[in-house]
């Protein structure tokens, strides 16, 4: 398995959880590789921080000075990733890590691409504004999208091979790649599957702006007309 995670001024602890993550899934007996995507921080990381990745996972670090996304961050994993079933989440691991293994053995059962859809517990932990943002995202997508979830946008999806393939036909660099890519998996008739996934416990959900909306109008349309 190559798990990718992008990460953009990462918040307090993440490398120490990254660890106890990587530590649950070697006592899991899951044979992976870590790739770290820096998509162009600007607050420092740990000192010999290729160091410490050596000492806990076997691990790719690319980095690159200017922020692009959190789609072209992952995209960059991606494609130099070598495992056969290949999944993407973010830098604080925000959903408890048993879902990780349930994703990675969804694809194994045959599954070409497995989507983690949030519980509704999810939405207690948000923000007012993130509620109503995720809320009228959802509504939009069941009613303007045929796929099979109205949850385009929870961090942690997992594919195959194929899925590899149609990922990287993606061009959406930011908020709404996921939904690129769900779009582009049903359109070229790949094998999609759901799974209901939780938050750990301790996760702080950041706020998000509204202007997010705006920026990503015009990337919606692009993807209605995929």
């Amino acid at each position: 398995m190559s798990i990718i995670v992008p990460c953009f001024n990462p918040p307090d602890g993440w490398f120490e959880k990254l660890e106890s993550n990587a530590i649950f899934l070697k006592s899991n007996g899951v044979d992976f590789e870590l790739i770290l995507v820096n998509d162009g921080s600007t607050k420092p990381l740990p000192q010999n921080l290729q160091q410490k990745l050596d000492s806990v996972c076997k691990n790719i670090f690319i980095s690159y000075e200017q922020n692009m996304g959190k789609g072209f961050a992952v995209r960059k994993g991606v494609e130099i990733s070598i495992g056969e079933v290949i999944i993407y989440t973010d830098i604080d691991f925000p959903y408890r890590m048993e879902h990780v293994i349930d994703v990675l053995e969804k694809v194994q059962s045959g599954s070409n691409v497995v989507i983690g859809v949030r519980s509704k517990s999810y939405y207690t932990t948000l923000p007012a504004m993130r509620v109503v943002i995720s809320k009228l995202l959802r509504f939009l997508i069941s009613f303007m999208m045929q796929i099979p979830t109205d949850d385009t946008q929870c961090g942690l999806k997992g594919f195959d091979r194929k899925g590899k393939e149609i990922f990287l036909l993606g061009n959406i660099n930011r908020y709404l790649f996921d939904m690129e890519f769900v779009k582009l998996a049903v359109r070229n008739n790949l094998k999609v599957e759901t799974t209901i996934v939780y938050l750990r416990e301790g996760v702080v959900m950041a706020q998000m702006p509204l202007s997010l909306l705006f920026k990503e109008a015009l990337n919606f349309i692009r993807i209605l007309f995929i």
